[in-house]
């Protein structure tokens, strides 16, 4: 469902992502790694822009709660927190597999 969003839309996946860096950067001690993460947030919150779950919720607030599970009870880096903040964009948007190997490729 797709309805724009209000500023407590915002607020709620604000908050959502500084609870999860708070728990990434302590599995996630360097700046590099944490740049991943970031990137990775910011490209799923645009890929899901104005889209919500069916209970209205902004449907950003579902990768991050996944990726908060890969990093608070699973334990694992910054591979696996991006993944999961990724997770639904080819299957929920018109982002493709080579859209995100492109971005997450780059040789920098």
């Amino acid at each position: 469902m797709i309805s724009e969003f209000t500023q407590k839309d915002y607020e709620l996946i604000d908050s959502a992502y500084s609870l999860l860096k708070e728990s990434a950067k302590k599995r996630c001690p360097s700046q590099r790694e944490m740049g991943v993460i970031e990137k990775a947030f910011n490209f799923a919150n645009d890929a899901h822009r104005n889209v919500r779950r069916r209970s209205g919720e902004p449907y950003m607030l579902h990768p991050i709660a996944v990726a908060r599970i890969v990093v608070d009870d699973i334990s694992l880096g910054y591979k696996s927190i991006s993944a999961a903040l990724l997770h639904d964009v080819v299957e929920d948007t018109d982002y493709t597999v080579d859209d995100i190997r492109e971005v997450f490729l780059q040789k920098t």
